[in-house]
């Protein structure tokens, strides 16, 4: 009974050319069982439905983040400056 991790996951620039400034966002899924069916550890009961479950965490995970990124953007922009 061996068990295996997944993960899927992308990075992105967050600041413009000349910063180094990035934001990860990840997926995991863990402790699933070699020996049985993937589907019923999920709860899942189709293909399908994995794939409509991802894509909502997607699209949700990507919301929060810009929802972040606008009030980080905001915060950077607000900021005095050292000539200020």
């Amino acid at each position: 009974m061996a068990k295996i991790s997944q993960s899927l996951g992308f990075t992105v620039r967050i600041g413009d050319s000349t910063s180094n400034q990035y934001a990860k966002v990840s997926l995991e899924i863990s402790d699933v069982d070699t020996s049985i069916s993937l589907l019923p550890q999920l709860n899942i009961k189709s293909d399908k439905e994995v794939l409509v479950t991802v894509d909502n965490l997607f699209k949700y995970v990507k919301k929060k983040l810009d929802e972040q990124l606008e009030v980080l953007f905001t915060e950077i922009k607000n900021e005095p400056t050292a000539s200020s």
